[in-house]
């Protein structure tokens, strides 16, 4: 089992990000192959979206999956990488601009450090085909970043802008900040890749899908909303909800929509316990969780760690 490069101490094996990726990416190319017989179709079909920097050795492995285990050449398998991945780029803070060591990825990943070298490589063929012998330019834009000291880094950031079609922001003023060199001393932006390719920056507006969230799984609510409306156009047309506005100081439809939420609750009350936390959702009190990445996280926090959050909210 490979070392999680995550973990401070890695002589203790545990399962890693890079194992996840590596699984999702081969099930997507065994699926891929069942109903075809080229690869003619893969870019069109398959997508893999790069949300900050944290699945960016997807880049390598698909890299190494379509080479080693398909038997493609590095031309073939680089047209068709750089046409599944996009990269969502949340904030130019570090931490959603990780740095891997280079002397740990070769310590465990040693075939996909080989790649990323491979990848580095060509991107810099490319810039000096731009900018000449441009050094200090160069430097500022390889992926792998080499310190003064002797230590190396691998840019993650600067891999995922490199093999993805597209880059977007979260918003039309981060997306217009990442395009643009910062003054002062502070975060990194991209400047330097916009200029070179300013094809691939785009604006992706972070918000809610509410044909989804709304319309379909919570057909209580969309009823009343409705109701209220008088028709289900606001379904495809957001802004129709400002309608609602005059109606917020309505005591009648508040009532009306506190009922939706109970009923809601007690459905979900009602649904199985999930372990190991036992029922600990009643139908009058219940908390919303917004994001549980993986079950393991769940194992690690324990009933006593969440019954500490339950209290700080005083839901019983």
């Amino acid at each position: 089992m490979q070392q999680d490069i995550f973990t401070k101490d890695t002589s203790e094996p545990c399962r890693t990000r890079d194992n996840n990726i590596k699984l999702v990416e081969m099930d997507v190319v065994r699926r891929y192959k069942e109903t075809h017989d080229n690869w003619d179709s893969f870019g069109e079909l398959v997508a893999f979206q790069l949300n900050d920097t944290h699945p960016t050795i997807g880049v390598a492995e698909l890299m190494r999956l379509l080479m080693d285990e398909n038997g493609l050449g590095w031309t073939k398998s680089w047209e068709l990488t750089t046409k599944v991945f996009s990269f969502t780029n949340h904030t130019v803070l570090p931490e959603a601009l990780e740095k891997w060591p280079v002397t740990l990825v070769e310590k465990l990943l040693p075939r996909h450090m080989q790649i990323i070298y491979d990848i580095n490589w060509r991107f810099i063929q490319t810039l000096r085909n731009k900018y000449g012998d441009d050094y200090k330019r160069i430097g500022k834009m390889s992926i792998i970043e080499e310190l003064a000291d002797g230590q190396k880094f691998i840019r993650m950031a600067y891999m995922a802008l490199v093999a993805s079609h597209t880059v977007n922001g979260v918003a039309a003023i981060h997306s217009d900040i990442i395009k643009k060199e910062v003054k002062r001393q502070g975060p990194r932006t991209f400047k330097e890749f916009y200029d070179l390719w300013p094809e691939k920056f785009q604006n992706k507006t972070n918000g809610v899908t509410q044909r989804r969230w709304l319309a379909f799984c919570n057909p209580g609510l969309r009823k009343l909303i409705s109701d209220k409306l008088g028709n289900e156009e606001w379904i495809t047309d957001l802004e129709m909800l400002q309608d609602l506005v005059p109606h917020a100081d309505d005591k009648e439809f508040q009532e009306k929509w506190w009922d939706v939420k109970q009923q809601n609750k007690v459905h979900l009350a009602g649904a199985p316990p999930l372990p190991p936390f036992g029922d600990l959702c009643q139908p009058a009190k219940c908390l919303m969780v917004k994001s549980v990445r993986e079950t393991t996280r769940l194992q690690e926090v324990g009933p006593s760690g969440l019954q500490s959050v339950l209290n700080r909210h005083n839901v019983s």
